[in-house]
């Protein structure tokens, strides 16, 4: 493979499908064998025309979490946090709406997410430095979705907590912890959590599907440019896809930064990448068990590590290979991501010798027997509500969101769900031209439907 001709056709893959599926502005960075490549396309904003570049911060969402993640691993490096004990043993006054579950949840079930804590909380809680301590008050309010430890289910407020731990064991916010303990020594100069320090550079503004256009049509410039100062743990690094690529490397290199400086130790790196639990197959497309802040991809026996983010109208996307020394990141500012992600892989891994996870297939029609009436029902979380039902041609989906963030999302109405296995079927998401995968498992004899790696509850059973 010469690296120029690999180099040039992901330039011209990148620029076409940002085109093609109508996304805004886009930056790539590539590392493999020593060298970073790098491109971007578009525009950093539709209402300025300005270009983006791959100087351009993108908001990179929840692989925040990674980071996080990380912050968390270095105050267990220096002996002063352990994953095992219960987050009590740090805060004390931690409340939660069920007093057991909050006596018994671990730091380690915060960053696997099998807490079992309602995790969508978006409230605003100002952009005081006392944000996250009136965050985890407020989860005195919070329902448990399941027990502790008894199964995965993807939860923003768990890593806002750890966030607070960390604040609690430095005397520091988790914005002055994450740049003095982790971004600084890793070099990670282009990485930034304030909107005050974002505007120091180039910076991405979101964009959102038009609700009154097609779905591959021109998107609208996001009424906001981040959620809540607040959930800042859970998904607010703002940051450039070369540093991106770099905060990765220092994992793939047994905690090294790209300047040859000891971050975390060889052991942290390698606990990080445990299997914490296994996930159910089909709750995320290609995930097969999740880790401390890692996701862990299986593909054809090829290990893969990486996470996604999305945020007001940016989406992230990072996977890294150890075995070939190869790091990804695409950051992204509007509806059509996924597509012109999943759209690179023949450029990206081909060469490689590496095949993504796919997506399930829908099956044809008359080719499984179902028994639709098993899977009608409610099925619920905090701030949202499924609907599945039986219309002319199969069962539907239906969904009515509520909090804070609401408004700015778009419910499904009876949309089709088609076959892909005996409990799977494709689901199309609002805005987007991609189907994502709805799985029904029973687990201790309760019936729970996955979409977007999340549980959701049946709630009328």
């Amino acid at each position: 493979m010469k690296r120029s001709s690999w180099e040039n056709g992901l330039r011209e893959t990148l620029e076409v499908l940002a085109e093609k599926h109508g996304v805004p502005g886009t930056s790539l960075a590539v590392y493999h064998g020593g060298e970073t490549f790098e491109s971007a396309t578009g525009v950093l904003n539709l209402k300025t025309g300005v270009e983006a570049t791959p100087d351009t911060l993108f908001q990179i969402g929840s692989i925040t979490k990674v980071y996080t993640a990380t912050l968390v691993m270095l105050l267990v490096q220096e002996g002063k946090l352990r994953l095992d004990e219960p987050v009590r043993a740090y805060l004390p006054d931690f409340r939660l709406e069920d007093e057991e579950a909050a006596a018994s949840i671990t730091v380690r079930q915060l960053l696997a997410h099998t807490s079992g804590m309602e995790g969508d909380q978006f409230e605003d809680f100002g952009r005081g430095d006392d944000c996250l301590e009136r965050f985890v008050e407020a989860c005195a309010g919070l329902p448990q979705l399941h027990r502790p430890g008894q199964l995965f289910s993807y939860c923003n407020a768990g890593y806002v907590i750890a966030g607070r731990i960390v604040e609690v064991l430095t005397g520091k916010t988790w914005d002055a912890a994450l740049k003095e303990m982790l971004l600084d020594p890793a070099g990670l100069k282009e990485s930034v959590t304030l909107p005050e320090d974002a505007l120091l550079h180039r910076a991405a503004v979101g964009h959102l599907p038009d609700p009154e256009g097609p779905i591959d049509g021109t998107p609208i410039l996001a009424p906001q440019w981040m959620p809540p100062r607040s959930i800042g743990p859970a998904g607010l690094v703002t940051a450039t896809a070369r540093d991106a690529v770099s905060f990765v490397r220092l994992h793939l290199a047994g905690g090294l930064s790209v300047d040859g400086e000891r971050v975390l130790s060889e052991e942290i790196v390698a606990e990080m990448q445990q299997p914490q639990i296994k996930i159910v197959p089909n709750a995320l497309t290609g995930l097969d068990a999740w880790g401390l802040g890692w996701e862990l991809y299986d593909w054809g026996g090829r290990r893969v590590i990486g996470h996604d983010g999305n945020t007001i109208g940016q989406n992230a996307f990072m996977r890294a290979f150890p075995s070939e020394d190869l790091v990804v990141v695409l950051l992204t500012n509007g509806p059509g991501a996924s597509e012109v992600f999943e759209g690179l892989f023949p450029e990206l891994f081909a060469p490689f010798g590496m095949e993504p996870a796919k997506d399930p297939e829908p099956l044809e029609a008359g080719s499984l027997e179902l028994e639709p009436s098993r899977f009608v029902g409610k099925y619920t979380r905090m701030g949202i509500e499924l609907g599945v039902s039986e219309g002319d041609g199969g069962l539907v989906m239906n969904s009515a969101q509520s909090g804070p963030l609401s408004d700015l999302a778009q419910e499904l109405e009876n949309e089709p769900m088609r076959p892909a296995g005996a409990t799977t079927f494709l689901v199309r998401l609002p805005g987007s031209e991609k189907s994502y995968p709805a799985t029904f498992v029973d687990i201790d004899r309760s019936n729970w439907l996955y979409l977007g790696a999340r549980a959701h509850r049946r709630s009328d059973a």
